[in-house]
This record gives C-alpha cells, structure tokens and sequence, in this order.
C-alpha cells in the first residue's frame, strides 16, 4: 500500500509528520544521552580520579538522569512503533478485501472448471453405457 493511501486512511499527513517528528526527536535525544554517558565513563580524563565528592555525586546524577532520559526515549520509541503498525493493520484492509476477492474469482473458475469436466465426464460414462461399451 503506498504511503499516500495510509496518509488518506490514517487522518492524514498531519499525523504521520507527527510521528516522524516524534521518532527523530526521540532517536536524538537517546543519541545525545548516550554519548554524554560515555563521556561521563571516560576514565582516562586524570581530573575525573581526583574529584571531590560533591562532583562525583553530581556526575552520578547526571548518568541517572541521562539513562532515564534513554529509557523514556526509548518506551516512547516502542510507543511510536505501534502507533504505526496500528496504522497499517488497519488501513490495510483494502489491500486485504483485494486479496480475498482475487481468491474467490480463482476459486470460481477452479469450481467453474471442475463442474465442466465433471459433466463431460458424467456425459461420456452415459454414452459409453448407452453404446453398450462396457
């Protein structure tokens, strides 16, 4: 299905270009969390082994809030993911009534074409038994 006819089924532009700019808000944020967390790890800064107390706190802090910060960007990412599965299970209906009825017209040429042989086939046994050739 293309992804103007889930526009139209959807409610539209609005909400897809909503949700992609969710997904990108949400893919920056767990980008810029993560890289600031690895520059919070990074032992080799000397100062960092000779901090006080107090910044050692802070930057404990800081990790716990940049990990929450990722895991809520995160939930949100799954929350998004549905969203749009959502949307394309149900505007997918078209494509899959499509389908079904493909599938009956073959079906009644398949039953089409089974009645006919079978009235040939009952047509030749009755002139076959009629003939005496059995």
């Amino acid at each position: 299905m293309s992804s103007s006819a889930i526009q139209k089924r959807s409610g539209g532009p609005s909400q897809l270009a909503n949700l992609e700019q969710q997904l990108k808000e949400n893919l920056m944020a767990t980008t810029e969390n993560f890289l600031e967390l690895t520059k919070l790890a990074d032992v080799t800064n000397e100062t960092s082994l000779l901090n006080s107390m107090a910044i050692v706190q802070q930057e404990h802090l800081e990790i716990q809030a940049r990990t929450l910060a990722i895991v809520r960007a995160c939930e949100k990412l799954t929350e998004i993911t549905a969203q749009l599965k959502t949307i394309l299970v149900v505007n997918d209906f078209s494509q899959i009534n499509k389908s079904v009825d493909e599938l009956n017209v073959e079906a009644a040429k398949e039953a089409k074409s089974l009645w006919t042989r079978t009235e040939k086939h009952d047509e030749n046994v009755i002139n076959m038994l009629k003939s005496g050739g059995c």
